[in-house]
């Protein structure tokens, strides 16, 4: 099954290890190349640069639940990692973590798939007076970011 024409964002997930983060509402990936300035006088008042470091980083948002309305814990559902898991397992216990930006359907082929290992660098969760508990949590990649194509070997 190929996506085709304009992307639903919804089709697309943020996961860490194999479980989906629960309960998110948006994600995104970030990729940077920095460039070095290697400007001299004989560029003429140009600035000259050549290529530099590259980093990723991954940000997702959603909604804060700590039990389902029939009263299951987020944190004991296969598959998804709940916010108190990622605070828990990946910042106070300062662990790198495998995350994957891909296809939420896995039988979608032929779409770009993010893979690398990064640190959770930041949560936070909002709580405003009558209105949803939300979260936030911000990832930092730690070496090369893989760009594979579902449907491939992965």
């Amino acid at each position: 099954m190929a996506l085709e024409g304009v992307i639903n964002g919804t089709d697309f997930s943020i996961q860490l290890l194999n479980d989906v983060i629960a309960l998110s509402t948006s994600g995104s990936i970030n990729i940077e190349h920095k460039l070095r300035d290697i400007s001299t006088r004989e560029t003429n008042g140009y600035r000259k640069q050549i290529g530099g470091e590259r980093q990723w980083s991954l940000e997702a948002e959603g909604l804060v639940a700590f039990r389902k309305l029939n009263g299951t814990s987020y944190q004991s559902i296969t598959g998804e990692a709940s916010i108190n898991e990622i605070i828990n397992d990946h910042i106070i216990n300062r662990t790198e973590v495998q995350v994957k930006f891909k296809p939420t359907n896995p039988l979608i082929t032929g779409v770009p798939l993010f893979t690398g290992i990064a640190f959770i660098t930041g949560a936070s969760i909002d709580a405003p007076m009558e209105d949803n508990t939300t979260f936030s949590v911000s990832l930092q990649g730690t070496g090369v970011l893989n760009q594979l194509t579902t449907g491939t070997n992965q």
